[in-house]
């Protein structure tokens, strides 16, 4: 029983650990696969980030247990030197690894209310890449790290696209002017069923 009581504690332990990971920039560097945990600069939670730094950090989900899913940011907290003529504490977002495109072509300083970044990159990551000069230091930045899968809209494909003239001008007759439309090809992510058709004229 005893035995029992100690594998509970340390299982307990590990998951607490594993949940409730702090990321801290320029400690924790390269490419790290996680859908949870917190990110700090590299002051951590309570001290201030420091001079002269050129640091850089990704952050991807596990897709071998979160298929499909993609990196999401959630700044709780976030303020850094400027921008009194320019920004001059810098954090820059790219979609995916290093050298992908930035997010929004934004430079992050000043004081700045909450705000997400949610990756687009296919392998779902996100990359951090912060610099500061050797003058003042700020409180910098706290982020949420989570996972999510985002919607997937199903692709159209109607049986028969050829165009239809209903109503021809020279037509004394239209006949039968009801047409019946069928996208049964129609396709959606794996999983997922389309359960009803639209038509937007």
């Amino acid at each position: 029983m005893k035995l029992k009581q100690i594998l509970l504690f340390v299982a307990l332990l590990i998951s607490s650990f594993t949940f409730s990971q702090d990321y801290i920039m320029g400690t924790d560097t390269g490419s790290i696969e996680t859908c949870s945990g917190t990110f700090y600069d590299s002051g951590g939670a309570t001290s201030l980030y420091g001079t002269s730094e050129n640091n850089t950090i990704t952050f991807c989900p596990n897709l071998g247990t979160n298929p499909g899913s993609v990196i999401r940011l959630e700044f709780t907290q976030f303020q850094t030197q400027g921008p009194d003529t320019a920004c001059t504490d810098i954090m820059t977002i790219r979609h995916g690894p290093a050298g992908g495109p930035y997010v929004d072509s934004q430079e992050y300083c000043d004081d700045l209310p909450a705000f997400s970044i949610q990756s687009i990159s296919p392998d779902g990551c996100v990359t951090i890449e912060f610099t500061s000069n050797n003058t003042l230091q700020m409180a910098g930045w706290t982020a949420n790290i989570t996972c999510y899968v985002p919607c997937t809209p199903p692709v159209a494909n109607l049986v028969d696209d050829t165009p239809l003239d209903l109503c021809s001008i020279s037509s004394e007759n239209p006949g039968n002017t009801t047409i019946s439309f069928d996208a049964t090809p129609s396709t959606t992510i794996a999983g997922t069923t389309i359960t009803s058709y639209e038509w937007a004229w």
